[in-house]
């Protein structure tokens, strides 16, 4: 597997006149052979222009039988009707018009487009059929009238994609009740049980394909099938919430796999917390020669962390020490770690990291304080029972009061985690108390630690075709180090296999795949190797996984999800503009190396919704009108986008290593 090698892009542009067609590159292997006339001069598309383009991506070996077996898809609305939506806030005007979704000659022109791009199906939109009301208020009636007016013209084209549909839950996410039932028992009336209507449905894994979409999702996916069709559930933005279940997603802000997963290690069934992460009220300002702790009780094999939520009441250079014992102030004491905190800010939680603690009573004081600095505390009658008590200045004080604290550790026999090797470092950090987040309730890392330490799961049988996992961590302040990797190794030998370097994220994780094809059987283990921990570098891993590379999404342009509650801050994975069709690149050029089962590429028409807010952002590749402007106030494209993909689609047919195209940047 080769890393690091980027895809043939060169951007054109300058003063000639705007192209209804991509410009291509015929020196570029694989490239576009569209003519380029009254083009001077081209010139590479900088990192500044296309930020994406700098992130390594990934290449493996290319199947033509897999390449040529990929179905490939792209969403497709028939939403333009009286009652669903209007034209108000399209950021581009189609080639054909304000159309309705019904209009026969508009569902032809599409069809031929659609197909002449080299897509094998649409994937019809009907996931909001059953949530507002729709569903009885005559919305969903007329995205299933246009629908109907789809199938009964593609049986009279010679040439059209296959059909699939996307249905949506109930209200709450529910499925199996009686709307959702209704929906489907018209789709097993109308189209499968017309001959003419049924040979039109995408089959995949020999039935006809059927998604259910879920929303943006952590949660594994509903136990509800149906033997009639090949079910797909089908969730959002996997680079933040995981991929639960195999299930597929309309859209990610990252190139990534769903499909058939096993996970490698679930960090959290090994894991001992115990605390109260609650805060009813804090304590006065410490005084100097003042100190307040919490003892408490660990039954697990190894302590590696406590957590404790501070105050400084506004203050923004108060400071304070945070010291760890064996025993209690009642009896003898014995240090074991302690830390500084200088300058923190008010109402945040400090972490002191463990080496490692058996099971047993401990004492947890704060002492020698500066500025004004307290300790949070939860207070009642109902308070968790840690095994101990409340001190001031190490005098026991009476029960009713608990300190906020958290503490971590393992549970499942020295050093260990889930059957992993745990090194000197490397401690379980949970996302609740955290600004790294993480698509699992808790992960490993090496942030805070001063020691190097190596994570190592136990053997296990290379069984899917991609190994897959987030990973975040720097190795010196600019990443510029070369200590800090993650490594996949032969279990007898110790040889690397794979390699990757902390991706340089301080806050939120990066999805990485490996392929292992070549790999399949083969003895390995998996291991986060931390050789820079002098406070320059660290590393965080979760959500190992072997996954099976059924299904990848693509997308022209994302828009970003800070209308998603609790996912805005989760990845700086945001908005990405086409940048006149790097974005989509960017995507293609892990999926090249994918080689899913089925490729959606988002999408052909989605002008009205909100999240779609202007030209640069609209993920449309629908034909559109254009006035002559050139840039990002353009208000169409013309069918360049649609020629980008169809040479795109071309390449991977063919067995294209990476895409290999020019972009006209006077495009938006």
């Amino acid at each position: 597997m080769t890393h690091h090698e980027r895809p043939t892009v060169t951007a054109v542009g300058g003063g000639v006149g705007r192209r209804s067609v991509l410009l291509g590159s015929a020196a570029a292997a694989g490239g576009l052979a569209l003519g380029s006339t009254g083009i001077a001069a081209a010139t590479p598309l900088s990192a500044g222009s296309n930020p994406y383009a700098a992130r390594p991506r990934i290449t493996g070996p290319v199947s033509l039988d897999a390449r040529k077996k990929t179905l490939i898809g792209i969403g497709y609305e028939t939403w333009f009707m009286p009652k669903v939506a209007t034209w108000n806030t399209a950021e581009a005007i189609p080639v054909l018009g304000r159309y309705r979704s019904d209009d026969v000659k508009v569902i032809r022109q599409h069809a031929e487009w659609i197909s002449g791009a080299g897509f094998d199906f649409i994937l019809i939109d009907w996931s909001n059929n059953l949530s507002d009301n729709n569903w009885t208020n005559g919305v969903a009636r007329q995205i299933i009238d246009a629908t109907d007016a789809v199938f009964a013209q593609y049986v009279r084209l010679p040439r059209h994609p296959k059909i699939a549909l996307l249905i949506g839950t109930d209200s709450g996410g529910a499925v199996d009740t009686e709307h959702f039932r209704e929906q489907l028992r018209e789709i097993r009336a109308k189209y499968l049980g017309n001959p003419q209507y049924r040979a039109l449905l995408q089959e995949f894994r020999g039935k006809p394909l059927l998604s259910v979409y879920r929303g943006p999702n952590g949660a594994p996916p509903p136990t509800w099938d149906d033997s009639d069709f090949t079910l797909r559930y089908m969730t959002a933005l996997h680079e933040v919430v995981g991929d639960p279940g195999g299930q597929w997603s309309w859209i990610d802000r990252a190139p990534m796999i769903s499909g058939t997963s096993t996970a490698v290690s679930q960090f959290g069934s090994g894991v001992v917390t115990g605390g109260q992460p609650k805060n009813g009220g804090a304590t006065p300002p410490l005084k100097t020669g003042e100190t307040v702790g919490q003892s408490f009780t660990f039954s697990g094999s190894s302590l590696t962390k406590l957590s404790v939520l501070l105050a400084t009441y506004g203050s923004a250079t108060s400071g304070i020490t945070m010291t760890l014992y064996s025993g209690t102030p009642d009896g003898a004491l014995e240090k074991i770690a302690g830390r500084t905190f200088t300058d923190f800010a008010d109402n945040s939680w400090q972490d002191l990291v463990i080496e490692g603690a058996p099971a047993g009573q401990y004492y947890l004081e704060l002492s020698d304080p500066a500025g004004t600095p307290a300790w949070w505390f939860d207070s009642g009658d109902s308070l968790p029972d840690v095994g101990g008590s409340q001190y001031l200045n190490r005098v026991k004080q009476s029960a009713g009061r608990l300190m906020t604290f958290t503490f971590y550790g393992t549970a499942d026999g020295p050093g260990g985690l889930n059957g992993w090797q745990v090194g000197p470092g490397w401690t379980l950090s949970p996302n609740s108390q955290s600004g790294l987040k993480a698509p699992e309730g808790a992960y490993p890392t090496t942030r805070g630690a001063t020691k190097p330490g190596v994570l190592s799961s136990p053997p296990f049988e290379v069984s899917g075709t991609f190994i897959h996992f987030f990973a975040a961590g720097i190795d010196q302040p600019d990443n510029s180090g070369r200590s800090n990797y993650f490594l996949l190794k032969d279990a007898t030998t110790g040889q690397v296999l794979r390699r990757e370097h902390t991706p340089n994220t301080a806050d939120y994780f990066v999805p990485i795949s490996w392929d292992v094809r070549e790999l399949l059987g083969r003895k390995v283990v998996f291991t986060a190797d931390n050789r820079n921990a002098t406070g320059t570098g660290w590393m965080a891993v979760c959500n190992i996984s072997q996954q099976v590379a059924e299904f990848s999404v693509a997308a022209m342009a994302m828009a970003s999800a800070e209308t998603t509650p609790g996912l805005a801050d989760w990845s700086t994975y945001s908005a990405k503009p086409r940048m006149s069709g790097a974005t989509l690149v960017w995507y293609l050029q892990d999926i090249f190396a994918f080689q899913p089962e089925v490729m959606l590429i988002q999408q052909w028409n989605e002008f009205v919704h909100n999240d779609q807010y202007d030209v640069a952002r609209s993920n449309d590749i629908e034909p559109t009108r254009m006035s002559g402007r050139d840039g990002p106030d353009s208000d169409g494209w013309g069918t360049y986008y649609l020629d980008l993909v169809g040479e795109l689609i071309k390449q991977y047919r063919g067995g294209a290593r990476i895409p290999a195209v020019r972009l006209d940047t006077r495009y938006p």
